[in-house]
């Protein structure tokens, strides 16, 4: 269980897809305050977003699935 890959850069604007190819249900959460979180998504659907910083998030349900993006700009 994790995010692969795990650390993404992307330029401004751009949109980070995530899609969960696992068996069981992930989410994408903020780890600073959990400000923000895609909720569940569960095996074989996305959720999308465009960052406007760079990100560091989580998953609540398995809290050792981590990731990053990086947004350069």
């Amino acid at each position: 269980m994790q995010f692969v890959p795990s650390q993404i850069s992307i330029q401004k604007g751009d949109e980070v897809i995530w899609i969960n190819k696992g068996i069981v249900g992930h989410n994408v959460t903020d780890v600073e305050s959990q400000a923000w979180t895609s909720g569940n998504i569960e095996p074989g659907s996305s959720w999308k977003m465009k960052p406007t910083e760079s990100i560091q998030y989580f998953c609540t349900i398995h809290p050792t699935m981590k990731g990053s993006v990086t947004l350069i700009e």
